[in-house]
């Protein structure tokens, strides 16, 4: 899992960035966060950004994953700061979440042991 995860974070960094400008700030995640952290963050935030690419199912596919983690569901909420992707950028967001799909068991595994959640709200196990 870890190399998908270094490709995700680094695609979902191009897109933060690109984010950056239009909103004001910095989408990324904290420095303080561990790596399993900034990883659920960016989940949520790459599956926000492909439902404004359109790519509906990747979207719905990580959503889900997102909803896993408090992290997650706060990355995905970062992401109504802005409301617009170029083109290019969709892309490479498609190709990260690919990557990251491809550890999807694994992944669910993971955040299902480590966090409770229930209707919206997570709490660490």
């Amino acid at each position: 899992m870890r190399m998908a995860t270094r490709a995700f974070i680094v695609g979902c960094c191009l897109m933060a960035g690109q984010a950056h400008a239009g909103a004001g700030g910095s989408l990324a995640p904290p420095d303080s966060w561990d790596e399993m952290q900034q990883l659920e963050y960016n989940i949520g935030l790459l599956a926000a950004g492909l439902n404004l690419c359109r790519r509906y199912s990747l979207s719905g596919e990580l959503r889900a994953l997102s909803k896993l983690s408090p992290y997650g569901q706060r990355g995905y909420r970062a992401a109504g700061a802005y409301d617009d992707i170029n083109s290019a950028a969709c892309g490479g967001m498609v190709k990260s979440a690919r990557q990251v799909l491809g550890d999807k068991k694994p992944l669910q595994q993971y955040l299902k042991a480590k966090y409770a959640c229930n209707d919206g709200k997570c709490i660490e196990r």
